[in-house]
């Protein structure tokens, strides 16, 4: 929450995965974490909370709309830079996984 907050992002919606260390979301402590980042890095824009969601339910909402989707992973596997993806003004869709990554079944 701190981090995005401080980077700048639209919306951050909490995702369960099969290797979720969380089952259960606290909506008013990451409103607090989000108020927090937002004096420190002194920005004016509060981003959305939005519902929180199972990883298949989550990319359901997210088929059909045109926009860049990336997954931040830890497979051993080409990887490619969000620099050379992303053009500015362009909306994105950033998916980072829990801990122990996602399961790949």
């Amino acid at each position: 929450m701190e981090k995005t907050t401080e980077i700048g992002v639209h919306k951050i919606t909490p995702v369960f995965y099969d290797h979720s260390e969380r089952t259960i979301i606290k909506p008013e402590r990451f409103e607090k974490i989000i108020e927090s980042a937002m004096k420190q890095s002194l920005k004016t824009y509060k981003p959305i909370l939005a519902l929180e969601a199972y990883f298949s339910e989550f990319m359901k909402r997210y088929e059909d709309i045109n926009t860049t989707k990336c997954i931040a992973h830890c497979q051993d596997s080409p990887k490619v830079s969000l620099k050379s993806v992303v053009q500015p003004g362009q909306d994105i869709l950033i998916l980072i996984g829990p801990k122990g990554d996602f399961s790949y079944k």
